[in-house]
């Protein structure tokens, strides 16, 4: 399974978006802070359920195509990651690196689009 550059940022941009427009709606009275802490709390869930960190075939695409691939070993650390790959083998591996690629590559546009917002 292969995604493409194209696809892969407009997807992490659609989750931005979606994400922004979903908690503005939901709490319109948030203030910058409190839309990021809200971002970061709702990040986790929707990242963990997203196809291209469940299904293994998708991790390599995605860590091809991200600016973060080496967030989780960067925050972290080695020893955790070594961890990872010990109890979850290379696949639960690919995996969590992943997750933490689409988490931090969908917080900086997260953080694109906000700038973006108080420019305009």
């Amino acid at each position: 399974m292969n995604i493409t550059n194209y696809d892969y940022w407009k997807e992490i941009r659609e989750i931005a978006s979606d994400l922004i427009k979903d908690i503005r709606e939901e709490n319109p009275g948030f203030n910058d802070d409190d839309l990021l802490d809200e971002c970061h709390d709702r990040l986790y869930k929707i990242i963990d359920s997203h196809q291209w960190v469940i299904y293994y075939g998708y991790n390599l695409s995605v860590l091809e195509h991200s600016d973060n691939r080496e967030f989780m070993v960067e925050h972290f650390g080695a020893d955790d990651t070594a961890q990872v790959l010990k109890e979850k083998g290379i696949n639960g591996l690919h995996s969590f690196l992943s997750y933490w690629a689409m988490f931090a590559d969908t917080l900086d546009q997260f953080g694109v689009l906000m700038n973006q917002e108080s420019v305009a």
